[in-house]
């Protein structure tokens, strides 16, 4: 009866997702409430709504006043008394009708002055035909790196009441600037009703975000989006994914390339579909490489709709590389479905979902790290396409991959924790991989973690997991689907049950074949692939799960379901470099663990059951035998229950 309840339940999260895509494939309006003005006034001369006097935001002399609409609209235009260096306050609040987006780089130069709202609203209702015509949407077309002072927008309301918005040319979308460069947002708030629709049919890729669709060597701090931001494109098909079209979305960012985010919330439902290639949604970032996010927040639905190759959604950002994400959280849902591609197997594999990040990785300039951050929404992962990962907090924690310079390609996960549903579906495309299938990889933390240096350390998880495909090879664990390449999980836990689902005919395989089908453990599904000494590691972990799922139909039954690790892989000394086994050190498991069916098949030392201990151990257990830090990165919270970090 339990295992009816299960799949009961898992079927209602199907559900769900189908009806989420479903909805998504037909939505196209963008909804911002209006919020109210948050910025207060002070007394004293020129004091504007943001409580700041003109002098002590700008330093020397006094801006530029700005009053409407046709006054805004001279910046850059008029170089003499409206220079686009220039320092600006606004002194009121207004609409801008027909607009087309002010310092333009192709007909004036960008924007490299400072620009304060003073607490006021632009409200944004059409674009010109000009400007929909043109590359750049937003109030301001560009922005530049500044002389002294720097580029600064702040204190700056803009709301969207606009009719949908249709272009087959923009590359960037802003509510502020569409393309930012060595710019620095402060004190925005982002509002209103929108929708955007790309209909080019020439290749190039769509960044769109809240207030830069494209921003380089630029910071965000204190900006709020308000409810909901949707972008549909319909551009063609890449021929590889190096030509891809993507697009990119983000409450704040749809692209950033160095730089950071500080103290900043989306509250917004993010939703990016594209139809042909890779989409990427994010709570505050879609794509970021060399960038620092701190104390992000976001509480609005994730939604990524794209085909193929590297489709991704997360709760604060979508995809990063050598960036660092601290004191974050999303509370949030995270939704991506993923169809298969016609551009060839190798070209059309790996989609991402991550309750904070949908994959974080590294590049020769060093890893991605995630610390002291945790994700609460459930997260569910429909592919078409091979390889979908998806973890509750990160899909895909990867590293550097040069097998040259070993220690420290790989990217981390710190004292973090996610506590939603994770549910990974993927039906395979016979016709493209018909000798492999698509795996499903399913982590209550982690969807997959790969490379020498990567390492999970400190970090629990409490939501069910789920990994269910119609093919042949499913992977799911508590905290992790599958630990590969000399990555490390140590002191962590899980709670979560885990259910690995498969349907098609699993035929015998030889014992030095390294794809197990279902594989399920309370940490880990799979822990394999090895490439040193130290090899892949679970290590000072303690499994406190209920139990450990499989279901298959079938002639053949041949499950990997372990308290622990559901398997191991096994060692292959003859290729360059050579594979070695995973490797389990001093785990526990909770004795009444129950693990259906109980027929299983495993190659190595019997390691992957852990020994026994209580569902709840007292604290003493996981400072003797795991030997967990109870001093500054552990706590009991006064004594019963489960571990949590401080």
């Amino acid at each position: 009866m339990k295992n009816i309840i299960q799949l009961k339940k898992m079927e209602g999260l199907r559900k769900k997702l189908i009806s989420i895509s479903t909805l998504f494939l037909f939505a196209g309006m963008i909804l911002f409430s209006a919020c109210e003005n948050i910025a207060s006034g002070a007394d004293g001369a020129s004091v504007g709504k943001s409580g700041l006097t003109s002098r002590s935001i700008f330093g020397v002399g006094d801006p530029i006043p700005i009053a409407n609409a046709a006054q805004l609209a001279l910046i850059g235009t008029d170089p003499d008394d409206y220079p686009s260096d220039g320092d600006y306050i606004l002194t009121a609040s207004f609409p801008l009708v027909d607009w087309t987006p002010i310092c333009d780089p192709g007909e004036t130069e960008p924007f490299t002055g400072t620009f304060d709202g003073n607490g006021e609203t632009i409200t944004i209702r059409s674009f010109s035909d000009a400007a929909l015509d043109s590359d750049y949407l937003g109030i301001f077309a560009a922005s530049a790196a500044g002389v002294t002072p720097a580029t600064l927008i702040q204190n700056l309301n803009v709301e969207f009441t606009n009719d949908p918005i249709y272009t087959d040319t923009a590359l960037y979308f802003g509510g502020v600037v569409a393309n930012a460069t060595a710019t620095r947002f402060n004190n925005i708030i982002i509002s209103g009703d929108l929708a955007v629709y790309h209909t080019g049919t020439s290749a190039t890729n769509f960044y769109a975000g809240g207030v830069t669709g494209y921003a380089t060597s630029s910071t965000s701090s204190n900006v709020s989006i308000i409810n909901s931001i949707h972008v549909n494109a319909s551009m063609p098909a890449a021929v590889s994914p190096a030509q891809a079209n993507n697009v990119y979305l983000g409450g704040i960012a749809g692209y950033a390339n160095g730089g950071g985010i500080a103290t900043s919330a989306s509250h917004s439902v993010i939703g990016a579909r594209s139809d042909n290639t890779a989409a990427y949604a994010g709570g505050l970032l879609g794509y970021g490489a060399d960038i620092a996010i701190t104390n992000g927040v976001n509480t609005g639905e994730i939604i990524s709709y794209g085909p193929g190759y590297s489709t991704s959604g997360g709760g604060i950002a979508a995809y990063i590389t050598h960036s660092t994400v601290t004191n974050s959280y999303s509370t949030a849902p995270v939704s991506v479905t993923a169809r298969s591609v016609d551009f060839g197997w190798d070209d059309s594999w790996q989609v991402y979902a991550g309750g904070l990040v949908g994959y974080s990785g590294g590049t020769s300039a060093g890893p991605s790290v995630i610390t002291k951050c945790h994700a609460e929404g459930d997260i569910l992962l429909w592919s078409e396409a091979p390889f979908p990962y998806a973890g509750g907090l990160v899909g895909y924690n990867y590293g550097y991959n040069d097998f040259t310079n070993p220690p420290s390609n790989g990217s981390r996960i710190l004292q973090s924790y996610a506590t939603g549903i994770v549910y990974a579906y993927s039906q395979p495309d016979t016709t493209t991989a018909p000798n492999f299938g698509d795996i499903p990889y399913a982590g209550g933390l982690v969807g997959y973690s790969s490379v020498t240096g990567s390492l999970i350390e400190n970090c629990y998880a409490t939501g069910k997991v789920y990994a269910e495909t119609i093919g042949e090879y499913a992977w799911a664990g508590g905290i992790i689907g599958g630990n590969a390449q000399d990555s490390v999980v140590s002191k962590c836990y899980a709670t979560g049950d885990v259910n690995v689902l498969t349907s098609s005919f699993l035929p015998l395989y030889a014992p030095e074949d390294a794809k197990p089908g279902p594989a399920g453990g309370g940490i880990a599904g799979y822990n394999y692939y090895g490439t040193t000494t130290a090899g892949t590691v679970v290590e000072d972990c303690a499994a406190l799960n209920s139990s450990i799922y499989g279901t298959k139909t079938g002639s053949e039954s041949i499950f990997m379901l372990h308290r622990v690790v559901g398997d191991l892989g096994v060692a292959d000394p003859s290729v360059t470099p050579p594979v070695t086994q995973g490797t389990l050190s001093n785990n526990i498991a909770n004795r009444g663990m129950l693990i259906y069916p109980t027929i299983t098949v495993i190659p190595g030392p019997n390691l992957v059951d852990g020994d026994d201990t209580a569902a709840e151990p007292d604290q003493t257990d996981y400072e003797n035998i795991l030997h967990w830090n109870f001093s500054t990165i552990w706590t009991m919270n006064g004594g019963g229950g489960y571990p949590v970090l401080q």
